[in-house]
């Protein structure tokens, strides 16, 4: 556990799509302003602007998760509120991948068919996307969740400790991540983006780019992906992956195919090291607020349920994972989100409760 210390701030640019009660998707092209002129979230730390079909958000980075939290939920609040002007029944859609019409896509502009991103660095070396030359004949468009790790002031980071935080994320958070979204994640997502061992070097440090917008469904699960992924990085960092027991090539293709069953044999494998992992997340945080002689218990149970996320998918503990605009308190009632991600469905510390009684988090 002393070898997964964290530092540094994280991050992420999540895009969502919308669309109307009736499947209908709505472009974000169609009512949001370019990256250039992106609307600014009332503390202005965050913002919304359109990345071809889907809505990006640019979000705060911090050392604590509860703050980033806060941050998203402010970009889809204001996402939710500006997409309600164009239909008041329009709403954030739980969905990886939306397929887009053939006679639509010859008609926009070409800065909205083509596929915004530049193309991604990758470990594995010769591993790359299927991207078409033609963007107007590919009849889907995916969205990403991209984690960014502050690491600009390591300065003794090489190329080979970026290579091995990649492949540990890889192996920890990316395979998963393939079992907790088995219902939800689309695999052709990974024929555009997203496949094993993708990255890029910004410049405040690194971009793990193999995770869809899944994550991105309800805070619970947004707040263990983030505290995984960033013990993950330093399980790489310290050079731990000589631990792991998951060839991998086998860890490739978990990815790469989405593979459920393969994730979910490699995460019996590994599972010491990662409720390990686990512990070394939540145990001091319960430890602190709980009473004597309930710590024991509620850190067993709080590990438990992350553990249970991660291996039966999502809805295991998510009562509703579809519903984001409850989920995450966008609706009329958005008063109710309680600053630093602290309401009781929301966060490890207060869920625990709740998987304690034998409820789903809300």
């Amino acid at each position: 556990q002393d070898h997964l210390r964290h530092d540094g701030h994280t991050g992420t640019d999540p895009e969502m799509f919308v669309g109307t009660s009736d499947g209908k998707i709505i472009n974000a092209f169609d009512f949001l302003p370019s990256s250039g002129a992106s609307l600014s979230t009332y503390d202005q730390r965050g913002g919304i602007f359109y990345d071809g079909f889907q809505a990006e958000m640019t979000v705060r980075h911090s050392n604590c998760h509860a703050w980033v939290l806060d941050s998203i939920q402010r970009c889809l609040h204001k996402l939710n509120q500006e997409v309600k002007k164009v239909d008041p029944n329009a709403k954030i859609l739980a969905k990886t991948v939306i397929d887009v019409d053939y006679e639509s896509l010859q008609k926009i502009d070409d800065k909205f068919a083509e596929f915004g991103c530049d193309p991604s660095l990758n470990v594995y070396g010769t591993i790359a996307p299927d991207l078409a030359e033609n963007p107007r004949e590919v009849l889907y468009r995916p969205a990403g969740g991209h984690i960014h790790f502050g690491l600009q002031n390591n300065a003794d980071m090489t190329e080979q400790n970026y290579i091995n935080i990649v492949k540990a994320l890889d192996a920890i958070i990316g395979v998963m991540c393939v079992s907790m979204f088995d219902k939800y994640d689309d695999p052709r997502r990974r024929r555009l983006y997203g496949l094993a061992g993708e990255y890029r070097l910004p410049k405040h440090g690194l971009e793990y780019r193999t995770l869809s917008n899944a994550w991105m469904f309800h805070p619970f699960i947004t707040n263990i992906v983030f505290d995984v992924a960033r013990k993950a990085k330093h399980f790489g960092l310290k050079g731990l992956m000589r631990f792991w027991r998951t060839p991998e090539d086998e860890i490739i293709k978990i990815i790469n195919t989405n593979d459920v069953t393969g994730a979910r044999k490699s995460m019996r494998k590994n599972k010491d090291i990662i409720e390990t992992i686990i512990r070394t997340c939540y145990e001091g945080n319960i430890t602190s607020y709980s009473k004597p002689g309930e710590a024991k218990e509620r850190v067993e149970a709080a590990c438990k349920m992350v553990w249970k996320a991660f291996y039966e998918g999502m809805d295991s503990v998510i009562k509703n994972p579809t519903d984001i605009e409850s989920n995450w308190e966008l609706d009329k009632n958005a008063e109710k989100w309680i600053t630093h991600c602290d309401g009781p469905h929301k966060n490890v510390l207060k869920g625990h409760k709740i998987y304690m009684k034998g409820g789903k988090l809300e």
